[in-house]
C-alpha cells in the first residue's frame, strides 16, 4: 500500500465511553460498530435478518472510504481481497470503440493518499464481521431482532418485535435504503421531540408507517405529522379521510422517486469464459468497462483477484410492477430474467452480448432505482440516521459504500470527544454539520451523470464523446492541460471527472470532523472564559455600572487572556 499517505493526528480513545445501539449490521452498521468499539465504546447492533450472508456483488472503495478503513486497521485485509483497477474505459455501446480513458492507479493513489479499488461486497462484511470478532471485547450482534418501536423523545430507548425494551446513549439507525427509521426525521427535530414528550409513549414504527402512507385513523399515540420537506411552518395534523391536496404534497415529498431506470447484477465466474480469448482478457485485466449507449449504460470489473467479472447493467424501468413507495423492487436481490436482459441488449456490440451469454441461468439479480429527497434532518435527540437510511445513492458515481463509511469515521470522531453526555446533541450536530451537504451534494451528482451516460445517438452525444476524449488525454510535464480543458470544458462522465473526483475523494471527513469539533470546544471555552473573566473585572471594578470597560487597556488584555485560554 505505496500510496498510503497518513497525516492525521487521531487517537481513538473516547474520552467519555458511551453505550451506543445500532440498527442494521450492513456495511455501514458493521463499519461504524468497528469504529466505535476501536474508540472505547460499548456497541450492541440489532439486525432484522436471521442470519449474515456473503449476498451481494462488487462496490468500489475509493480514497476518501479507504483512508478510513487503514485507520480502523483493515485496510490491508481489503486489499488482499480486492481488486486494484488502474484505469477505466470508456467506450461506445453500438461498436465497442473507445471513447476515452480515465487514469485511475497508481494515479489516485498518489493524488488522494490513499488507494482505489474494487471488492465483493461478501468479502468486506466477512472483513468487518472478523475485526468485530477480534477486539479485546467483542461486540454483540443480535441476529433476527427487527426493531418494531422507538421511543418519542428520542433518547436512545428502542422496543423489539419479541416486546424487549432496551436503552442506551446513542441510537445509530442503519437500517438500509428501505429504512423504517427513516420517517422520524421527515420534521424539524424540536417539534418533533415536542409532540413526542407530550404523548410520553414509543412510537410504533409498522403503525406511523401505514398511516404515513395510507393516512387512516388510529391511537392517538402513533399519530403522525406530514411537514413540508424545506418548510419551517408548524406542522399540521392529517386525519384518514379529511386528505387534502397540500397533505398530499407533503407526503408524495417524502415518498422515492422512479428515476425510470432499473438494473441488472451479474457476476460472470471464470469457468464460464473459458474459450472466449476476449472475455478472458478483460477479466484478466485490472481496467473497469464502461458502455454508454441510449437509454443505459454497463459497468463492468473484475473481482475477487480477478476469478468474477461484475457487471452491473443500466436501462430503463419496466412500466407494469412499479412501486412508487420504493417496496421489495429496490431489493438488489430480486430476481431478474436472463431472457429479458439478453432481449434489451440485443442491439449492443459482440463483446457485451457475448458477456451476457455466459451468466449461468438463475443468476441475474434486478431491481429499480429510486431517488430518495434530502431529509430535512438525520439527527432527533440522541437518534441519528447514517449510511443508505440518511442517503440513500445511486450507482452512478459509485459513492454508496464510501458514504456509509464515511458517516462512521465521522461519527467515531466527534463521539470520542465528548467530556460528558451532556454533549451528545452537539456531536451528532457536528456529525451532522460534517456529513449531511455533503453527501446530498453526491447523491444529487448522480442525476448529472445519468442523463450524459444515456443520451440517445445524435448531436448532442458526438460533443459528449468530444469532451470525454479531451478530458482523457494525457498531461504535458504533468501540468494541467488548460487549452484542452477550456475547448473540451469537464468530463461529462463525474465519476471521471477530475475536478468531481477531488471533491469526492479528496475529502477527509475525520479530518472535518475533528476540526468541527474543536470549533465548538473552543468557542465553548470563549465564553466561558468571558463569563468569569467580566465577573472578577466587575468585583475589582474595572468594569462600569453599565457593563463596559472603564478603560481599553483592560479589556485588551482580556481579550488577549481569552483567546490564549480558549486554545490551550
Amino acid at each position: 500500500m505505496e500510496s498510503l499517505k497518513e497525516n492525521l493526528n487521531w487517537h481513538p480513545k473516547a474520552h467519555t465511553p458511551l453505550n451506543i445501539l445500532i440498527i442494521g449490521a450492513g456495511i455501514t452498521g458493521l463499519t461504524s460498530a468497528l469504529a466505535l468499539s476501536l474508540t472505547g465504546h460499548r456497541v450492541t447492533i440489532y439486525e432484522a435478518a436471521n442470519c449474515l450472508t456473503e449476498i451481494g456483488a462488487g462496490l468500489q472503495i475509493a480514497p476518501n472510504a479507504s483512508r478510513i478503513l487503514a485507520r480502523l486497521g483493515i485496510l490491508g485485509d481489503v486489499m488482499e481481497k480486492a481488486n486494484v483497477l488502474e484505469g477505466l474505459s470508456l467506450r461506445r455501446w453500438k461498436d465497442d470503440s473507445e471513447i476515452g480513458t480515465a487514469p485511475l492507479m497508481p494515479v489516485v493513489g498518489e493524488k488522494y493518499g490513499a488507494p482505489l479499488c474494487v471488492i465483493h461486497r461478501g468479502d468486506l462484511q466477512t472483513i468487518l464481521l472478523q475485526a468485530l470478532a477480534s477486539l479485546p471485547i467483542p461486540i454483540e450482534i443480535y441476529l433476527g431482532k427487527r426493531v418494531i418501536a422507538i421511543h418519542p423523545n428520542f433518547g436512545a430507548s428502542i422496543k423489539l418485535e419479541s416486546g424487549e425494551l432496551v436503552s442506551g446513549d446513542i441510537l445509530i439507525c442503519a437500517d438500509g435504503v428501505k429504512s423504517s427509521m427513516r420517517q422520524y426525521f421527515l420534521s424539524p427535530a424540536s417539534q418533533s421531540n415536542s409532540d413526542a414528550k407530550r404523548r410520553g409513549s414509543f412510537r410504533s414504527v409498522s403503525s406511523a408507517f401505514q398511516k404515513s402512507c395510507t393516512g387512516i385513523d388510529g391511537d392517538d399515540r402513533f399519530e403522525t405529522y406530514r411537514w413540508r420537506q424545506t418548510s419551517n411552518e408548524p406542522p399540521r395534523p392529517v386525519n384518514g379521510g379529511g386528505r387534502g391536496h397540500e397533505a398530499r404534497n407533503r407526503d408524495n415529498k417524502a415518498r422515492p422517486m422512479s428515476t425510470g431506470d432499473a438494473a441488472y447484477r451479474v457476476l460472470i465466474p471464470r469457468s464460464q469464459l473459458v474459450g472466449d480469448q476476449r472475455a478472458l482478457e478483460l477479466l484478466n485485466s485490472n481496467v473497469g468497462m464502461r458502455w454508454m449507449g441510449p437509454g443505459g449504460h454497463i459497468m463492468a470489473y473484475p473481482i475477487r483477484n480477478n476469478e468474477m467479472y461484475n457487471v452491473v447493467l443500466l436501462h430503463p424501468q419496466k412500466k407494469q410492477g412499479c412501486q412508487v413507495n420504493g417496496g421489495d423492487d429496490q431489493s438488489w436481490t430480486r430476481k431478474g430474467s436472463k431472457k429479458e436482459m439478453l432481449e434489451w441488449y440485443a442491439g449492443w456490440n459482440d463483446t457485451v452480448k457475448s458477456l451476457l451469454s455466459y451468466v449461468p441461468d438463475g443468476d441475474v439479480a434486478e431491481w429499480n432505482l429510486y431517488s430518495h429527497p434530502p431529509l430535512p434532518t438525520w439527527v432527533n435527540g440522541k437518534c441519528v440516521l447514517v449510511g443508505d437510511a440518511a442517503h440513500p445513492m445511486l450507482p452512478y458515481v459509485a459513492q454508496g459504500a464510501a458514504q456509509g463509511i464515511e458517516d462512521a469515521g465521522a461519527l467515531a470522531c466527534v463521539l470520542s470527544k465528548l467530556d460528558s453526555v451532556d454533549q451528545i446533541e452537539s456531536a451528532l450536530n457536528v456529525f451532522q454539520a460534517v456529513r449531511k451537504e455533503r453527501a446530498e451534494k453526491i447523491q444529487s451528482s448522480a442525476t448529472a451523470t445519468r442523463r450524459a451516460l444515456h443520451l440517445p445517438d445524435g448531436e448532442e452525444q458526438r460533443v459528449r464523446d468530444q469532451k470525454m476524449r479531451g478530458a482523457g488525454k494525457p498531461r504535458a510535464n504533468g501540468r494541467d492541460n488548460r487549452a484542452t480543458e477550456a475547448k473540451n470544458g469537464r468530463n461529462p462522465d463525474l465519476w471521471a471527472d477530475e475536478q468531481w473526483q477531488q471533491y469526492m475523494w479528496g475529502v477527509d471527513v475525520m479530518r472535518e470532523a475533528l476540526e468541527g469539533w474543536e470549533a465548538i470546544a473552543v468557542s465553548a471555552r470563549l465564553e466561558k472564559l468571558a463569563t468569569t473573566s467580566l465577573i472578577v473585572l466587575k468585583a475589582l471594578g474595572s468594569i462600569g455600572s453599565h457593563g463596559d470597560f472603564n478603560d481599553q487597556a483592560t479589556y485588551s488584555t482580556l481579550v488577549d487572556c481569552e483567546v490564549q485560554g480558549a486554545r490551550s
